[in-house]
C-alpha cells in the first residue's frame, strides 16, 4: 500500500505516482488529473451558506450588488492510500476521500475548491497552530458571487444600460476592494490594489455586479495649493467584458455627481500605470497639466522609470 513521505519519504511518493500511471489512463494512454499532482500541500473548500442583495440608489435607476457568505476551509493533505484499486486522499483535519475527482475539481474551474487562500488568510498557518476552527483553518466573508469559466460575467451593450451610484455603509470598502483585487471571476486587477478608506466611492453595475468602481480621496499631501478644495481621483477599474468608453462615461458622471452634492472646487487624477496615458481622462474633458518622470527608486509601482502624467477638472 504506498504512501506518501508521512510512510516512507520520497521513495513512497514516487511508488504512488508510479501506480496511478495505471490507474488514470484514459483512452488516449495519458494521465488525466493525476492526484500526486496535489502532493502534499494545504487545498481550500468553500461552501456557500447564505445570500444577501445590497440596493445603492443611483441616477438612473437603483444600482444593486449581490453577494453571497462563503467559508473557505483549509485541507492539508498528508498521503495516500490505495483501496480496493482505489486512491483516496488522506487528510490532517478531515476523513479520505476518493483522490481522483478531488485533483480533477482542484484543476478545474471549479471555484470550490482551489490551491490558494483568500487574500484574509495566510497560506500557511502559525507553527504549531493546529486545525480547528481558527481563521487560519477556517475563514468567513461576504463576496459577489463566482462566475465560472465557461459562464460569460453581466455586462451591458452601452454605458446607458449601467447602473451608476455612490457606494456607502457597510460592507462598501469589502465590495469595491474585492473588485479591485480580483472581482467575481478574478478578471479584474489594479496594480495598487485595494484602499482602506476614502472621501467618496462609485461604481456601475449591471444585473447585480461590479462593472466598474471609483475610488475618490483628500490628497495625501496636505502643503498643496488649494489643499481643502481638492480630491483626487485614487482608483478607477472596470471589468474587461465592459461597454465601450466605460472609464470616461464614470468620469463624467463621478464629476456631475461631486458637482452636485460637494463643495469641492476641483478633481485631480493621475496616470501612467499598466500604460494608461489619460485618454479617458481627455475623453471626460479632464485638462491635461504637465507630465513627470517618476524614477525607479522613488517608485512603489514600477521598478524601472515611467511617466506620471497630471489630468484635473473643476467641480465648481
Amino acid at each position: 500500500m504506498p504512501k506518501t513521505s508521512q510512510q516512507g519519504g520520497t521513495r513512497a511518493l514516487t511508488t504512488f505516482r508510479q501506480s496511478e500511471q495505471q490507474d488514470f489512463l484514459d483512452n488516449d494512454g495519458e494521465v488525466q488529473h493525476p492526484p500526486s499532482s496535489l502532493g502534499e500541500r494545504d487545498i481550500f473548500h468553500r461552501t456557500v451558506s447564505d445570500t444577501q442583495e445590497h440596493t445603492y440608489e443611483g441616477e438612473n435607476g437603483d444600482a444593486h450588488v449581490k453577494e453571497v457568505f462563503a467559508t473557505y476551509t483549509r485541507h492539508r493533505i498528508v498521503g495516500f492510500h490505495r483501496k480496493d484499486g482505489v486512491w483516496y486522499t488522506q487528510f490532517a483535519n478531515r476523513l479520505p476521500c476518493k483522490a481522483a475527482p478531488l485533483a480533477a475539481a482542484v484543476h478545474s474551474a471549479d471555484h470550490d475548491w482551489r490551491t490558494t487562500p483568500p487574500p484574509e488568510m495566510p497560506h500557511h498557518p502559525t507553527p504549531n497552530e493546529r486545525p480547528g476552527d481558527s481563521p487560519e483553518w477556517a475563514y468567513s466573508r461576504w463576496e459577489q458571487p463566482k462566475i465560472g469559466a465557461e459562464d460569460a460575467y453581466p455586462t451591458a451593450e452601452t454605458c446607458s444600460d449601467l447602473a451608476f451610484a455612490r457606494i456607502h455603509g457597510e460592507g462598501a470598502n469589502r465590495i469595491v476592494n474585492q473588485f479591485l483585487c480580483g472581482a467575481a471571476d478574478g478578471q479584474v486587477w489594479h496594480r495598487q490594489n485595494g484602499v482602506h478608506g476614502w472621501r467618496y466611492a462609485f461604481i456601475a453595475t449591471v444585473d447585480g455586479y461590479l462593472t466598474s468602481a471609483a475610488v475618490v480621496e483628500h490628497p495625501h499631501n496636505n502643503s498643496i495649493d488649494n489643499y481643502d478644495g481638492t480630491l483626487y481621483l485614487t482608483r478607477l477599474a472596470n471589468h474587461p467584458n465592459r461597454p465601450q468608453n466605460t472609464s470616461s462615461w464614470m468620469l463624467a458622471r463621478v464629476r456631475g455627481w461631486l458637482r452636485h452634492n460637494t463643495d469641492y472646487d476641483r478633481l485631480i487624477a493621475l496616470a501612467g500605470i499598466d500604460g494608461n496615458d489619460g485618454t479617458c481622462y481627455k475623453a471626460a474633458d479632464f485638462e491635461y497639466e504637465g507630465e513627470k518622470t517618476v524614477t525607479a527608486s522613488s517608485d512603489t509601482v514600477y521598478s524601472h522609470d515611467w511617466t506620471k502624467t497630471k489630468w484635473t477638472t473643476a467641480l465648481s
